[in-house]
């Protein structure tokens, strides 16, 4: 996955032989539906971390507006498909952390906003961690950001919570990375002098094993 700048690293299993065992599989199939929609396909609350002293009341408003009001955008297919809840985006990358080893969640901000204005499901054996551009032949160094590759097209994405980093001082140190070439800038303004288009962030979490650096690996191999 990935033919410019970055080219993805390859995981330890091809992801899409991994899904197809579900095709094959009834009862895995339903194990994983199962286990997926136990979870969080029953829903979820928000509630205050259990070692904050004094919660913000301000704070919980804009998660749950976030979360629960009505302008965020979730969607679980590409354009084009109906639009889905946050119950469902969730538990369709839970299928995927169980039955590939990882799952990847687009955090959609319109250009250059703060706030994002949604979260999208994104298949996970179509997503890499991107390898770094100065890594050898061969060498499994990952880079800064993702990749994924779908029909025929490219698209590279941020980490989350770029935009929104700091420094040890507390002050904003954002990053950006160009959606079309996966290079990487330390400002807004940067990336614009460059005329790239910002690229979304991608929530990557893997089902983490020993055997594996950079991604997860599912229970069910062994």
């Amino acid at each position: 996955v990935g033919v410019t700048i970055g080219d993805g690293i390859l995981p330890p299993y091809d992801p899409g032989v991994l899904a197809g065992f579900q095709e094959l599989n009834g009862t895995h199939a339903i194990a994983i539906d199962k286990k997926a929609q136990r979870e969080v396909g029953f829903g979820f609350e928000i509630v205050p971390h259990s070692r904050a002293d004094d919660p913000s009341e301000q704070e919980r408003e804009i998660v749950e507006e976030f979360w629960r009001g009505r302008s965020t955008k979730w969607k679980t297919g590409p354009k084009g498909t109906p639009a889905a809840t946050p119950t469902e985006e969730l538990e369709k990358g839970r299928k995927d952390y169980h039955g590939i080893g990882w799952k990847a969640l687009e955090i959609m901000y319109a250009g250059y906003d703060d706030e994002p204005a949604g979260m999208a499901y994104i298949p996970a054996k179509t997503t890499r961690v991107k390898k770094a551009s100065d890594a050898a032949d061969g060498e499994r160094v990952a880079g800064h950001g993702y990749v994924q590759k779908l029909d025929g097209q490219t698209v590279y994405y941020a980490e989350a919570g770029d935009r929104h980093n700091e420094d040890i001082n507390g002050n904003p140190d954002p990053t950006y990375v160009a959606k079309e070439t996966g290079e990487v800038y330390d400002s807004r303004e940067a990336l614009e002098n460059a005329g790239g288009t910002p690229a979304n962030e991608l929530l990557f979490i893997p089902n983490l094993h020993a055997q594996t650096l950079y991604y997860g690996m599912p229970a069910w191999v062994s």
